[in-house]
């Protein structure tokens, strides 16, 4: 048999209600050179049960079980390791794609060959009731682009951060050689595996493909009353990403203005992301904890690099530039609750001004 153009990874845990509506939008696809690799990593419910299924009514369906749970990175690493088609796409099991995404991508790389395609993505927010009450569209530019050279892909790249399109896993399809002969694998990071990756990908990348069309719904469930699982090293592991971004700028001497002006306004909402989650009964922390915690930030060194240089053209980050520049603890501790308030009794609200970016 010969090689599927494409391999669409399914890395599916606890996803048993979700699994069947992403792979009947794979059915969907206007083209239809491809297989789907489900890897169900252990999962408690019937995820396991619903890929062999699947495998009975599909051929070009593959069902990778693993004995115990390894996590996001090691499914995603074993449904590559299983992959026979010329590129991959590492999707989520619990989102659906456009009929046409696999078409849009094949065309757009018989116009011009290239490692790696990214495409736009149509957040969709529902609520505890399972209904769409939000949505925002992000793509990249008002036309496909072809970047030819490494310095190309670099210039770029900043500018998919900036949008939000650099970090995640399932916007991007992947040549398969061009991961193996790189020896490129996810690694195990809590919260920032997919930039993690992305970023080794791009380091040497000299072809790529942004296209201009949201193909992928990526899909939030907002439930109402509950707050984002409180974790001790969200602020530690974003700031890594800023770092690493940072780093890897410094490296290519390519620091410009705008690489010190996304930087900061990213970092700026982790900082404030990180402060309002220290608002969580789970955090075990109090109002003074709160503070001192705020009052680190500003001893920390890629505070001093990026802040200064700091600024944008988005109300809210302003906002949080102009409380981390004047170092004003209590009121930024002050902000902070509030929009932990917000996110707690209206998350559908609260997702509408994280959109502004």
């Amino acid at each position: 048999m010969s090689k599927p153009f494409f391999s669409i990874i399914l890395p599916s845990y606890k996803v048993e209600e979700y699994l069947e509506s992403a792979v009947s939008s794979i059915l969907n696809q206007t083209f239809n050179d491809y297989e789907i690799i489900i890897v169900d990593d252990a999962s408690p419910d019937s995820v396991g049960a619903v890929a062999d299924c699947l495998c009975e009514k599909h051929p070009f369906i593959k069902a990778v079980h693993h004995q115990t749970n390894l996590g996001l990175s090691e499914a995603r690493n074993s449904g590559l390791r299983s992959a026979s088609g010329e590129f991959v796409f590492f999707m989520d099991p619990d989102d659906v794609i456009e009929s046409n995404l696999l078409e849009t991508v094949k065309l757009s790389l018989d116009s011009q060959p290239s490692d790696v395609v990214v495409f736009g993505v149509i957040e969709e927010y529902f609520n505890n009731k399972n209904q769409l009450c939000n949505s925002v569209t992000i793509t990249h530019a008002q036309k496909p682009l072809f970047l030819n050279t490494k310095e190309e892909v670099r210039r770029e790249m900043i500018y998919l951060e900036k949008n939000t399109l650099l970090g995640y896993a399932w916007n991007k399809v992947y040549r398969r050689d061009y991961l193996i002969s790189n020896r490129l694998e996810f690694e195990t990071v809590e919260f920032i595996e997919d930039i993690d990756f992305n970023l080794k990908v791009f380091c040497d990348l000299s072809s790529l493909i942004i296209l201009d069309a949201p193909l992928y719904h990526y899909i939030k469930r907002v439930n109402a009353g509950l707050t984002s699982k409180y974790s001790e090293s969200f602020y530690a592991v974003h700031r890594k990403r800023v770092e690493m971004l940072f780093s890897q700028y410094k490296n290519w001497d390519m620091l410009t203005d705008d690489v010190y002006g996304i930087l900061a306004s990213e970092f700026a909402r982790f900082v404030f992301s990180s402060a309002q989650r220290n608002c969580s009964k789970q955090s075990g922390m109090n109002d003074k904890m709160r503070r001192d915690f705020i009052r680190s930030v500003y001893g920390d060194e890629i505070y001093k690099v990026l802040i200064p240089k700091a600024d944008s053209n988005s109300k809210s980050v302003k906002l949080m530039l102009y409380l981390l520049k004047r170092k004003s603890v209590h009121l930024t501790a002050l902000v902070c609750r509030m929009l932990y308030i917000i996110k707690t009794v209206f998350p559908v609200f609260f997702s509408k001004i994280k959109q502004e970016r």
